[in-house]
This record gives structure tokens, C-alpha cells and sequence, in this order.
């Protein structure tokens, strides 16, 4: 989705349950900033987490989905048309339905394994991955990568949209 681009119909909204929300006067101010500089990293809260050991990727997978399920700011997007709208999805959503009417990609876990990278190319990806930008539509406006370095070292980064993490300071 885009600004220009296609808007859930108040139909889609109504079937998945999605309540419109007031939009705070800094979520508006943000939703300015964030449109006309929408490639600053700044737009966003990115924080990198070393593990040591093996890591259970399904188990990993389904808490990240339960974080986004069961937190009513991340279970909220944004639409902007004349003025900026917000909705929340209810917590007894259906994933697959509400993915399969929205045109959003389902919260999950992105694997990256950069085993078979140098020292160089490995940090060249965590860098890039923490500096990944949001649209101010997307959903989620949370991101979960797990970088796997070796089999007994990954990163999981994790990063959310200003909108969602403090809902102001970009």
C-alpha cells in the first residue's frame, strides 16, 4: 500500500473488525515528517539483540505474531487520504482473513543466514537491516529479523515505526 495507493474500503474494514481510532495531533505531525522524508532512519526504533546458542526460529516466529496480536498499538495502521486514519484490529482477529482481504503481509519472522558470508558482508547486512525504512501504511509497523552470523551466534533485530514504538519522536 502507498499513499497515492489502494485504501481498505469501509466494507474490508468493517468485516475484519477494524475500529477507527482518534489520531493524536504528534501521530499527525509524524505522519507529515514521515511522507516527506520517508527514507530517513530516523522514522523508526531499530535495536539489534546478540544471541549466543541455538535458536528455536518457529518458536521465535510464533512470539513475534503473539507480540503483534496481543499489542493494540501494533495491531494498528494507518490509511492517509485527505487526512491521516487510524485503525485498530480487534484481538480476536482472524489472521488469515484480515491478510487475505488487506493486501498486508502477515507479521512474521524474516530469517537471514549470512553463514556463508565474511565478517564484512555479515555487518554490511545487520547495518542495512537496522536501517530498513518504513511507509507510514505498512502493516505491521514492526519488523522481526533473525541474522544468523554462525550456528551458534545470530542477531534478532528488531524495529518498529516510530508511530507505533513512541508515536512521536522522529
Amino acid at each position: 500500500m502507498s499513499f497515492q495507493g489502494d485504501h481498505l474500503s469501509e466494507e474490508t474494514l468493517a468485516s475484519i473488525g477494524a475500529k477507527k481510532q482518534p489520531v493524536s495531533y504528534q501521530e499527525e505531525n509524524l505522519a507529515y515528517i514521515i511522507k516527506s522524508y520517508p527514507t530517513n532512519p530516523t522514522n523508526h526504533l531499530s535495536k539489534a539483540i546478540e544471541i549466543n546458542g541455538a535458536v528455536d526460529e518457529n518458536a521465535l516466529s510464533i512470539s513475534v505474531s503473539k507480540i503483534v496480536t496481543l499489542n493494540p498499538n501494533l495491531r494498528s495502521f494507518y490509511q492517509l487520504k485527505d487526512h491521516l486514519e487510524k485503525y485498530e484490529i480487534p484481538t480476536n482477529f482472524n489472521p488469515n482473513e484480515f491478510f487475505n482481504l488487506s493486501k498486508f503481509s502477515q507479521p512474521k519472522l524474516d530469517i537471514i543466514d549470512v553463514t556463508d558470508k565474511d565478517e564484512d558482508s555479515q555487518n554490511q547486512v545487520l547495518e542495512k537491516t537496522l536501517a530498513k525504512t518504513y511507509a507510514i501504511d505498512e502493516f505491521p509497523l514492526m519488523r522481526a529479523h533473525l541474522i544468523k552470523i554462525s550456528n551458534k551466534k545470530s542477531y534478532l533485530v528488531l524495529s518498529m515505526s516510530h508511530m507505533v514504538g513512541d508515536g512521536y519522536s522522529a
